[in-house]
């Protein structure tokens, strides 16, 4: 398990590193909260993004993963463009839609994407992780 998770950090940092040095930065990278400071018991969020220069574009899944309690899943998107302009996003799942999936599609001057995860109560956020960036250019 912890060569896995190793092996997961060192994927995930290389891609940072991609996307902060403007290498590769046009390659679609998969994204995940697990195991990050987004990730929250209850809710896992995972994904792609695909900057192909022109627009950005976003796919997301959130997952309720304890569908047996009165709580609900949401994963938050915070986009920072590079105007200083900021887009929010979420997306919710629950007990009886326990995945739940859209894309958004963002205009080529985003610089950071970051996401949280969250666990729902009566559809108001209950328990949160910390925002964590999962691209940046």
């Amino acid at each position: 398990m912890k060569i896995r998770h190793a092996l997961t950090t060192g994927l995930a940092g290389a891609a940072l590193v991609v996307g902060l040095t403007g290498g590769t930065a046009n390659a679609t990278s998969s994204w995940t909260g697990y195991r990050t400071p987004a990730d929250v018991a209850g809710a896992t969020a995972w994904g792609q993004i695909d900057p192909d220069g022109v627009r950005i574009t976003l796919d997301v899944n959130i997952k309720d993963t304890n569908t047996g309690d009165a709580y609900g899943a949401r994963v938050r998107i915070r986009t920072t463009y590079n105007d200083g302009g900021v887009r929010p996003e979420s997306l919710s799942a629950s007990n009886t839609s326990p995945v739940n999936h859209t894309t958004w599609n963002y205009a080529g001057n985003a610089i950071r994407f970051e996401i949280m995860e969250c666990t729902t109560k009566a559809g108001a956020d209950y328990r949160c992780g910390s925002w964590y960036t999962i691209w940046q250019r």
